[in-house]
């Protein structure tokens, strides 16, 4: 009806102007985001990311996806060993183990000039019949109670207490470098999009002029 479009346009129209102001044109860009997610930017960047808007591109920032890791709870799970064993086997069963590859944690510089992490492009080593292409489709086949980072978690059928069959539970998440930011929680973080960041640390880079 009339009435139902009119009321709509008035409620799409009090929502844009709650969040831009009674004048939305002064704003030349908007970062879209969801309210839980942290942007993180280096200052020497924003100079290129501002002519890369001019030119009317659109930026899409990379998401990285914090992992609960057993280096950050190490101390509570060593004391909850020797209280509650059954408590502690818990754990297992919602952390990464300080095993293999997950045991290397490269920690990055956000404010450093060479700290950086590389995006190895369209390759999605957590689709391990087609690398090719993101694995998808893992919630509604029933796979993954969750996203594809926490897949290996709370599994039924895993054996925690086993390394060969704790590992199996995460094998997704094996081909993938851990990082994690100076100064932010510690907790390892992978790309929420299944594509691969190569970090590297500035003092790791070789000058070949040397």
């Amino acid at each position: 009806s009339v009435f139902n479009e009119n009321y709509n346009r008035r409620n799409i129209n009090s929502t844009f102007f709650s969040w831009l102001g009674p004048n939305p044109s002064r704003w030349k860009n908007i970062y879209f985001s969801e309210p839980d997610l942290i942007l993180h930017i280096r200052p020497r960047a924003l100079r290129s990311l501002s002519l890369e808007l001019r030119k009317g591109h659109i930026l899409n920032s990379h998401r990285l996806q914090p992992i609960p890791h057993m280096q950050q709870f190490a101390d509570i799970y060593s004391n909850i060993t020797h209280l509650n064993k059954e408590l502690a086997d818990r754990l297992k069963e919602v952390l990464l183990p300080n095993l293999a590859s997950f045991s290397a944690v490269h920690q990055l510089n956000q404010f450093s000039r060479n700290d950086t992490c590389y995006d190895q492009g369209k390759f999605y080593p957590a689709h391990t019949s087609d690398p090719s292409t993101p694995l998808t489709g893992l919630l509604k086949s029933g796979k993954c109670k969750s996203i594809w980072e926490f897949c290996g978690f709370l599994r039924p059928e895993r054996n925690y207490s086993d390394w060969a069959d704790l590992l199996g539970a995460h094998k997704m998440l094996l081909p993938y470098p851990l990082l994690s930011l100076e100064g932010g929680t510690g907790l390892p973080l992978v790309h929420h999009g299944q594509r691969v960041c190569i970090p590297h640390r500035a003092e790791l880079i070789i000058d070949e002029a040397d």
